[in-house]
Order: structure tokens, then sequence, then C-alpha cells
């Protein structure tokens, strides 16, 4: 197994004490479900946090799961379109 840290290089801190490894667009795009918790890919002010999303779904998925939420399966209705769910 691959370490992932050899992978991809430590982005810089965005704050004294910072200890993130995620990229910066999901940051940015993981804040934005937080605050609404659904995203709608086909809206231009959701371009980018929808591509952090897509590009990095597996650390997305990793990070609600340590705050007991998780990505929504998509729709087939809305296959653009991501959601957030508390999990129990």
């Amino acid at each position: 197994m691959e370490d992932r840290a050899a992978r991809a290089p430590r982005p810089e801190p965005v704050f004294e004490g910072d200890a993130s490894d995620l990229p910066m667009a999901l940051r940015a795009a993981l804040v934005k479900l937080l605050k609404s918790p659904f995203i709608d890919g086909m809206h231009p002010r959701n371009e980018q946090a929808w591509t952090a999303l897509e590009k990095h779904e597996a650390q997305a998925e990793a990070w609600l799961n340590g705050v007991f939420l998780s990505l929504a399966p998509r729709s087939s209705a809305r296959p653009r379109a991501r959601r957030i769910s508390l999990e129990p």
C-alpha cells in the first residue's frame, strides 16, 4: 500500500497550527457543503467545489465520515448534484 504522503506534497498551512493535508479546493468544497448541504454542479458558482469533490471524492468521504456525515449517492434525476447526510 502506497503512503498517501508520498503521493502528494503536503499543502502549505493556511494558518498557524494548520495540520490538514487536504487540498485547498477540497477544503473550500467541504465548507460549502457544511454551510448548505447541497452542491449543484450545474450552477456556475459551484464549479470549483464540484470539480474538487469529483477529483478528491475518497478524501472528502473520509473527512465527512470523521464527523459522522457522508456524501449521499448521486440521484439519476440530478447526477451533477451532491448532498451530505447524517450517519447514525
